[in-house]
């Protein structure tokens, strides 16, 4: 096997190194377009809690931003993270944009890494301009495959320290490159510090170590080099600020109850309704027909490390079919198995035919499109009246002094928003804590949801002392097209006219409370036994 290079590739011919820079470029400015113009549910929280650290010099440990859980406990798995991202946001007006930037950087990045290892680990003796052809194409299907997954989001570093983590055990497998192995411990202390996905990187370390271990030909040395790697890396996760009771976050308040999983839409499997993730779906069925067209035109040989690599991506590829949050590590993983058949079933000839055109198409049409469309974006969303930032409402109630001191019960999805820019009032739930266990057994999120069903509403507003609510109007989603309602009717037994209907939470308000305010974006109600000055 050839000697590895790392980048040779890109710079052994000067056609390559513009081709492949104008392949990443468009990249980037798709995903930076993409994630400066949405503005994530709990991108608030995480920058007023990096700004309470920074004017506390501790990081979290008591409640304080809601009411019903005030003066409790609890953890924050995400504190370095939230430094960063407040350091950042609050440097100047560009703040947002650079986060999104870096955003965008850290995917492409990914997207460069795993580029790479397919080159010069997986195919090195692919030809090199159908290699770029295929893999381009591959490249934004990717791209668009983790749009709806993708912004200015904190779960983004779990896919590139699960792509690291993954090439650095294929390297030292597979090139002997054992000293990588010195870096493990140090990226999952780095991990279990940003995001509380470390475990995810715990799990595959397990993994590849044991595959390492037990099923591979390695001298003794090399063996015990793996466990001690594998050991040093679990026990430097403890060396955070929480130290065990951020195992304790994870391994039990999280998995004890895990009603959010089907209350959160980004934790909802593919085929949830009220719509069927069309792209995701059609990006998974693309691979799973690729892959059986690899199996029986024989371009697929199996053997032990192969068939380990397969058992990983499909193992992947279900636990994406179940929650569309784990779709963005399949996309990355399946890269070099979609890429190594198709370039053994497609002849030589259309790459000729096509790739001027492709390199022409893409740099005349998708590099200045994004561009433009970036210059349209303002630069601060928290004070857009959009659906993720009720800015009009806020500045009615901020207005009012007595909303200060009267109880809220807020949208799940404004808590964050509401954090940042509502600082002084306590607010109802905001996305920290969904899977919190409360006194009475239900989770924080679902005592969330007892206020919107009909039988409980009454009874629970009472007991909160609620005074008033800030809710969006009621609107249906958006209507299935024949394909769709067939599909998740027939197959999927979901009623959609039921699902449509109005939340009961709309009829109480509107008969036993009083409007105060509305606009296309937010309604305020305000309890009847209150009066606005």
């Amino acid at each position: 096997m050839a000697k590895f290079r790392f980048l040779s590739f890109f710079y052994s011919n000067k056609a390559f190194l513009i081709y492949w820079l104008i392949v990443f470029l468009a990249s980037f400015f798709i995903l930076f377009a993409h994630s400066i113009k949405f503005l994530d549910p709990d991108f608030g929280w995480h920058i007023r809690i990096g700004k309470d650290i920074i004017q506390t010099g501790n990081v979290p440990t008591i409640e304080t931003y809601t009411f019903p859980t005030s003066g409790d406990s609890w953890v924050d798995h995400e504190w370095l993270s939230n430094y960063f991202l407040y350091k950042i946001y609050s440097s100047g007006t560009y703040g947002y944009w650079i986060l999104g930037g870096i955003s965008a950087l850290i995917i492409t990045l990914t997207s460069l890494i795993v580029v790479i290892l397919t080159k010069k680990v997986i195919l090195p003796r692919a030809d090199p301009w159908k290699f770029f052809f295929f893999g381009s194409l591959l490249q934004y299907f990717n791209i668009y495959a983790l749009l709806n997954s993708f912004g200015i989001r904190l779960q983004i570093l779990s896919w590139f320290f699960t792509i690291i983590l993954c090439g650095i055990f294929l390297l030292s497998h597979l090139y002997k490159k054992y000293w990588l192995l010195l870096f493990v411990p140090l990226l999952m202390l780095l991990w279990a510090n940003l995001h509380g996905t470390f475990f995810l990187g715990l799990f595959c370390i397990t993994i590849f170590s044991l595959f390492s271990v037990f099923a591979a030909k390695k001298p003794l040395k090399v063996k015990m080099l793996y466990l001690v790697s594998w050991i040093i890396s679990i026990l430097i996760t403890l060396a955070t600020p929480y130290k065990t009771k951020l195992w304790k976050l994870v391994l039990e308040d999280y998995t004890q109850n895990r009603g959010y999983l089907m209350q959160i839409k980004e934790w909802l499997p593919m085929y949830a309704a009220p719509y069927i993730e069309w792209f995701s779906g059609l990006f998974i069925s693309f691979f799973v027909a690729l892959f059986l067209i690899g199996v029986l035109s024989k371009v697929i040989k199996i053997n032990k490390t192969s068939l380990f690599c397969f058992v990983f991506v499909f193992g992947m590829l279900a636990l994406s079919i179940q929650s569309r949050r784990f779709l963005p590590f399949f996309v990355f993983l399946s890269y070099p198995i979609s890429l190594f058949i198709l370039l053994r079933i497609f002849p030589d000839v259309i790459i000729k035919k096509w790739i001027n055109i492709f390199l022409v198409v893409l740099f005349f049409s998708v590099i200045p499109f994004k561009i433009q469309y970036i210059k349209t974006v303002p630069f601060d969303l928290f004070r857009q009246n959009i659906d993720s930032s009720p800015y009009s409402a806020l500045l009615f109630l901020q207005s009012h002094h007595e909303f200060r001191e009267l109880n809220l019960y807020n949208p799940y999805g404004w808590g964050g928003y509401l954090d940042w820019m509502w600082p002084e009032k306590q607010i109802f739930i905001d996305g920290r804590m969904p899977q919190k266990p409360l006194a009475n057994g239900n989770t924080y999120l679902e005592e969330y949801f007892t206020l919107r069903q009909e039988d409980t509403m009454r009874e629970k507003f009472e007991e909160y002392d609620i005074k008033f609510v800030l809710i969006p109007p009621s609107r249906p989603h958006k209507k299935a097209g024949k394909i769709e309602r067939h599909i998740l009717e027939n197959f999927f037994l979901v009623d959609l006219d039921e699902f449509n209907k109005e939340e009961p939470i709309y009829s109480f308000l509107r008969e036993n409370w009083k409007e105060v305010y509305s606009d296309n974006t937010a309604i305020v109600y305000l309890h009847p036994s209150v009066e606005l000055q």
